[in-house]
């Protein structure tokens, strides 16, 4: 990374590079540390990236979570909606539940 950088004529913020390991188990070997331009970069289990949550172990708890908590405020605001239009048909209720869902996790991820 610091050879692109020097490439480019690029600078890297210290305080915010950070890396993170993929890993199946275990721990990162104490004395094992990375370095960038003799800086030491601090390790962290979890990194958002595009918006989506991606955690060292592999899971995906944490951007479930996020999903999950965008995706029910939206469902309850169109509950109250169809609610106040009982004649709209069954149908017609589904389309607009997949349009609003679809719709919040295609932009909100």
């Amino acid at each position: 990374m610091a050879d692109f950088c020097n490439k480019w004529y690029l600078m890297c913020n210290f305080d915010k590079t950070k890396f993170m390991i993929f890993q199946n188990g275990g721990k990162l070997k104490s004395r094992e540390c990375w370095y960038m331009n003799r800086q030491k970069l601090k390790e962290v289990n979890e990194i958002a990236y595009l918006g989506v949550k991606l955690e060292k172990m592999g899971e995906w708890k944490r951007q479930k979570e996020n999903v999950k908590a965008k995706v029910i405020p939206t469902l309850e605001q169109s509950d109250k909606c169809l609610i106040m239009t009982p004649n709209m048909g069954k149908k017609m209720t589904g389309s607009i539940y997949e349009i609003i869902c679809e719709s919040r996790i295609i932009c909100n991820g």
